[in-house]
């Protein structure tokens, strides 16, 4: 009889070799993201979930973790700032075969919440008592076609010709390979966000995405440089046959000159080139329309990213997290100097994932 038991993926060759070998597994199931999280944010605890067969092969899993905070609430959550996130299950079977350890589980630590992402596997949900909610949109292109067809899928003039303006500069693309250029990117992301009203992530879990998944490949770092200076950023996971953009960086005056359009399209350039089959533009907030737009301009098809929650408060929790994230935070952060926007970006991100 196949049973549920939590297993150490850092410790425990199993799991990583499962994750690349479900359709579903994703860079962020991996358990260089367990070593990412728990380094970066000591509010935060990894459980993975491994149903095993009789042979002691993992046929299903599902990595839950514990967050915890005064101010947003405790919660049980899979997976925390992971932009795809699925159970790893073949079957609505093993899918109620895990909610329901889960459960036991957010009951012995005395939690509520439980928040599960997904992506590919939102049919499997169906039967279940979670809430569905569905606020970000994945927004993917296809890599099927020539470069050249690629581009004729752009918008003419706001994303084609930009791009065909951009690759003319002496523009250099650079994969960050040390720490010390690492900072570059992450100076240029928090003027971004600065930018938006959103506070930066800490620049330790840029550090440990580096440390833990980036020497691999399945994080990547690239700079855009002109003429010896740094004016753009992209962060990319890789894994399988998909390539995500997941942040960005750019210099205020940079953005007259497309550096946003010329990372994107040299990283779907080299996306095709290693022979990827799907680029993803990371996930969007259904209220963001500017960003919405821009990403409909690439040609992509967009798909829901819903997530199921157990609680027993579901629209309480999620307008707390709502007024959290828009009323407190957002005025403050366009107007902060920098270094008080990184102090509000660490404190923020005490209490969120």
């Amino acid at each position: 009889m196949p049973r549920v038991i939590l297993i150490d993926p850092c410790k425990d060759e199993r799991w990583d070799r499962f994750v690349e070998n479900h359709p579903f597994g994703w860079v962020c199931h991996l358990s260089g993201w367990k070593k990412v999280l728990e380094n970066s944010f000591p509010h935060m605890k990894g459980y993975y979930l491994a149903l095993i067969d009789e042979n002691g092969e993992i046929q299903a899993g599902l990595p839950i973790y514990e967050v915890r905070s005064w101010l947003t609430g405790n919660r049980l959550v899979s997976i925390p700032f992971a932009t795809l996130s699925d159970p790893l299950i073949k079957n609505e079977n093993e899918l109620k075969i895990l909610l329901n350890y889960t459960k036991g589980l957010a009951l012995k630590l005395n939690i509520t919440n439980i928040e599960i992402k997904s992506f590919q596997t939102s049919h499997f949900f169906k039967n279940t008592s979670l809430n569905k909610i569905c606020l970000f949109k994945n927004h993917h292109l296809f890599l099927n076609k020539s470069l050249n067809e690629l581009l004729k899928l752009f918008h003419p003039s706001c994303i084609r010709r930009v791009i065909l303006k951009s690759v003319k500069l002496p523009l250099e693309k650079k994969k960050v390979k040390k720490f010390e250029e690492l900072e570059e990117f992450y100076n240029l992301y928090v003027i971004t966000r600065k930018r938006v009203g959103l506070p930066p992530q800490p620049y330790k879990f840029f550090i440990s995405l580096l440390k833990y998944l980036g020497f691999n490949n399945h994080v990547n770092f690239f700079l855009a440089r002109l003429n010896g200076k740094t004016l753009g950023g992209i962060m990319l996971f890789s894994f399988k046959n998909r390539v995500s953009w997941d942040a960005i960086g750019i210099e205020d005056y940079s953005k007259k000159i497309g550096i946003t359009h010329y990372l994107l399209w040299k990283s779907i350039e080299e996306a095709y080139n290693d022979k990827k089959e799907i680029f993803d533009f990371g996930r969007t907030n259904i209220n963001n329309n500017g960003l919405m737009i821009f990403k409909n301009r690439w040609g992509t098809i967009v798909s829901d990213l819903p997530s199921f929650y157990f609680t027993n408060n579901i629209y309480s929790m999620m307008i707390t997290n709502e007024k959290f994230r828009k009323k407190l935070v957002q005025q403050i952060c366009r107007i902060s100097p920098t270094p008080i926007l990184k102090s509000i970006g660490n404190l923020c991100y005490k209490h969120l994932g």
